[in-house]
């Protein structure tokens, strides 16, 4: 399908979200199987791995691009480029195009772990432009200097989009109730925002015997490690990273949904409780002892200064009765924006989505 959404012969940069990622070890593992005259049979292997989580990421994309979206993706065999740029952005903050990202990434990198292969990158935002030969920008620069070697096998969050998070959650009435709030994890060793993968991938699958599944083969895949690099401390503790991330994801399922005696209780709650506990078989019996387990955000540490326009006056205008609707602090007016005009009840009201910038006017406070 030809997705040249980029207008190539009047080439511009445009505020995109872009993931840069590639596969750990792949080199390593090619050079093994040619040395062990297995390189057919490890061909094999990546053509139906890879071949499954691309398409994957392939139908999204195509979706998106029938659907007047800007996507586009680029595979090198082990690295992948996704870019797909942003709307209104002075309302959403990018939230829905975020969302796209984690979710579709989510199921990327989990097809690929349970396969053995682990995947390293980051997703940032900025300034960018791709078409078919060429993915270009600052946004990708920042993506690529993100996915350095000797780094956990995690997609990070890249600090341009940070501030764009803390307004998405910081518009929600309860943050952990926000989608990007369960998505997302921070790792205490170095402060990096991480997509959590697998608790996404429940959700997305939906289903307990592909859960089952899913869990089983990410076991493997870390047991596995842990046992082939034995004796290879700098690739070991990888394993064991992502050793500490299953166990953590395991224990936070079933700590989220416990078993309950209570005779009122629904039957169908009670087996997904059951289900949720099952997910402590799957533990792993080794993680590093100076590997802290991951933790979720924290919206004031994240960044506080971010919300420092919650004490300022905000102010627009209906594009339909043209009544001046206004309020007090940045949440409240990202609440507004949401909502239809509070004077004619008419969605889409505000200047903004038809490109008009709204007014701000700073209050004294």
């Amino acid at each position: 399908m030809t997705t040249a959404i980029w207008n190539s012969d009047s080439p511009a940069l445009r505020e995109t979200f872009v993931c840069y990622a590639d596969i750990l070890g792949f080199r390593n593992r090619m050079e093994r199987a040619f040395e062990a005259d297995a390189g057919t049979s490890f061909l094999k292997v990546i053509k139906r791995s890879l071949t499954a989580a691309y398409k994957e990421v392939r139908q999204v994309k195509d979706l998106l691009v029938v659907c007047g979206e800007t996507c586009d993706m680029k595979v090198f065999t082990d690295n992948i480029v996704v870019a797909y740029t942003a709307q209104h952005l002075e309302i959403t903050f990018g939230e829905r195009e975020l969302l796209t990202f984690l979710n579709l990434f989510a199921r990327l990198q989990a097809v690929l772990t349970s396969d053995g292969f682990l995947l390293r990158g980051a997703i940032s935002f900025g300034q960018h432009y791709q078409d078919d030969d060429i993915a270009y920008g600052p946004a990708l620069l920042e993506a690529v200097d993100l996915d350095k070697s000797g780094r956990p096998p995690r997609l990070v969050i890249a600090p341009s989009i940070k501030p764009r998070i803390v307004r998405q959650l910081s518009s929600h009435d309860h943050v952990q109730w926000a989608p990007q709030y369960k998505a997302l994890l921070e790792d205490p060793c170095d402060g990096r925002i991480f997509v959590n993968y697998l608790d996404l991938a429940f959700e997305i699958y939906g289903d307990s015997s592909v859960t089952d599944a899913l869990l089983a083969a990410h076991r493997k895949t870390v047991v596995r490690g842990l046992k082939e690099h034995e004796s290879n401390e700098g690739v070991r503790w990888k394993y064991e990273w992502l050793a500490t991330y299953h166990n953590y994801v395991c224990r936070a399922f079933a700590k989220r949904f416990p078993m309950t005696s209570h005779e009122d209780a629904d039957p169908e709650y009670m087996a997904l409780c059951a289900f949720a506990q099952r997910a402590l078989d799957y533990l792993v019996p080794c993680e590093h002892p100076d590997l802290s387990p991951p933790r979720p955000l924290n919206l004031q540490d994240l960044a506080a200064e971010d919300l420092a326009d919650d004490i300022h006056h905000h102010q627009g205008r209906c594009l339909h009765c043209r009544q001046a609707v206004t309020a007090n602090g940045g949440v409240a007016w990202r609440r507004t924006l949401c909502g239809p005009c509070p004077h004619c009840g008419r969605p889409g009201w505000c200047e903004a989505p038809r490109g008009q910038a709204k007014s701000r006017v700073q209050g004294s406070g």
